[in-house]
């Protein structure tokens, strides 16, 4: 799998670094929409509560939403394009290299089948990239983000979360390691 980001372009890159900072907003925007709600559920159940402290968090709540919404826009948008790109990337070298094979290798694979191969493959791969590299980026900075802002509030929440992490972490390490052959 790492042999393949070779065919990654330079404005790849630059397009996956953005992804990155496109997820940190988000988690930081998921992160902070329940601090809001903790607010307006402390002044509700206190008594103390205004139309204004209900319009103010109300408020704020929806803009982390919807900033939430345009940054997971972008970041689709953005790891499309990576996907896409790579994708013909690997279309041109495949041909480049089936264009060098012999009669007795042509006839060994049949057209037919490099076809649906090539393919099938390269689909299988863009839809990697496309939906892979968006998880395979948000789920540690949740992760790691979580633990920290947990961490500020009790120890026995921190090591639970911590705990569960590192069981979610060996379980998807063992589900890649079976899958990606």
């Amino acid at each position: 799998m790492l042999k393949l980001l070779k065919y990654l372009k330079k404005t790849d890159w630059l397009f996956a670094f953005f992804v990155l900072c496109l997820v940190v907003v988000q988690v930081w925007l998921e992160l902070t929409l329940p601090d809001y709600t903790a607010k307006l559920t402390t002044v509700v159940t206190a008594g103390t509560a205004t139309m204004d402290d209900v319009w103010q968090n109300g408020g704020m709540m929806l803009l982390c939403a919807l900033g939430d919404m345009a940054a997971a826009i972008l970041c689709t948008f953005c790891c499309s394009r990576i996907a896409a790109s790579f994708a013909r990337t690997l279309r041109k070298e495949l041909f480049e290299r089936i264009s060098t094979f012999s009669d007795a290798e042509m006839n060994k694979f049949g057209t037919p089948s490099l076809i649906t191969r090539t393919t099938n493959d390269v689909v299988q791969m863009q839809n990697f990239v496309a939906m892979g590299l968006q998880m395979l980026i948000k789920a540690p900075v949740l992760a790691i983000w979580a633990i920290c802002k947990i961490s500020s509030t009790s120890w026995q929440w921190t090591v639970a979360t911590a705990i569960a992490v590192v069981i979610i972490v060996v379980f998807v390490a063992v589900l890649v390691s079976l899958c990606i052959p």
